[in-house]
């Protein structure tokens, strides 16, 4: 396995499937190692998986279109995406006036 690339990015991913995600997972794009995986968890709110990841400013939450290497599952296709995943645009209220 080859170095890891500088990680100076905090990003959110997206998969495409309910597929269960270990956390230190490798993030490739193009074949090249771009980041890991650090928090993977099912959202209930979003009906899909989602992670936190490291990876480098240029991919992260942009919609980059990236693939999770999982020993177990196989490649899984994931995008780059901003947080918070939910209620993005803040208009879900949080406190009473």
């Amino acid at each position: 396995m080859g170095a890891w690339p500088r990680l100076d990015g905090i990003s959110g991913l997206k998969f495409a499937d309910k597929t269960k995600v270990p956390g230190n997972a490798p993030i490739y794009k193009d074949g090249k190692k771009i980041g890991v995986v650090t928090q993977p968890m099912y959202s209930p709110l979003n009906d899909w998986v989602v992670a936190i990841a490291r990876m480098p400013v240029e991919y992260a939450n942009n919609g980059t279109e990236v693939e999770v290497r999982c020993g177990t599952h196989g490649p899984l296709k994931a995008v780059s995406a901003p947080l918070p995943f939910y209620d993005v645009e803040k208009k879900r209220r949080t406190a009473k006036d």
